[in-house]
């Protein structure tokens, strides 16, 4: 008995010990950080992406709304990760989901830049939400009158573990 008494308070030692020296998630200072040059995909590197549905479109005025997009990255396992790469958005009307529509908006997000990136994660979620002004006056109206759909399209360009480029892609509607 004591000698898996004495076994499970070594581990405990080495376990303290080995916890001083961990940093809190977001914690690496900005001269640890790659350049946005050196990032590539890895074995944990985005397999696939989900527009999440907490996706929504918020009118706060009579004229100005915003789509609020949340994207989630997983790994070729299933896990949630972080990603990297070139995200283009696009709004459509009309059609059904996987073709058709008509393209209303369209809208370009560098998530390259480790810095950028960062922000437009959220960590309580553990998606990357992003909000796109400049929407069309149809959705602001279909969102307050509780009417119609908005559908969502949404492709992220980012490297794969063998360095080329994956593009992960899905759609959403997002009913009012």
């Amino acid at each position: 008995m004591s000698l898996t008494l004495r076994t499970l308070s070594v581990c405990a030692v080495a376990l303290g010990a080995t916890m001083i020296g961990c940093a809190r998630p977001g914690s690496l200072p900005k001269a640890s950080m790659p350049a946005a040059g050196q990032l590539t995909g890895g074995p944990f590197a985005p397999a696939s992406m989900r527009v999440y549905p907490l996706t929504h479109i918020e009118a706060s005025g009579e004229d100005e709304a915003r789509l609020v997009l949340h994207l989630e990255l997983r790994d070729a396992w299933g896990d949630t990760v972080k990603g990297v790469g070139r995200l283009q958005v696009q709004l459509l009307r009309g059609g059904d989901m996987g073709g058709g529509g008509r393209d209303e908006r369209m809208w370009e997000v560098d998530m390259r830049d480790p810095e950028a990136n960062a922000l437009y994660y959220d960590p309580a979620t553990r998606t990357y939400r992003v909000q796109l002004r400049d929407l069309p006056a149809w959705v602001a109206e279909q969102s307050r009158a509780r009417s119609g759909q908005v559908r969502v399209l949404a492709v992220l360009t980012t490297p794969a573990p063998d360095g080329s480029e994956r593009y992960l892609r899905d759609e959403y509607v997002i009913r009012n």
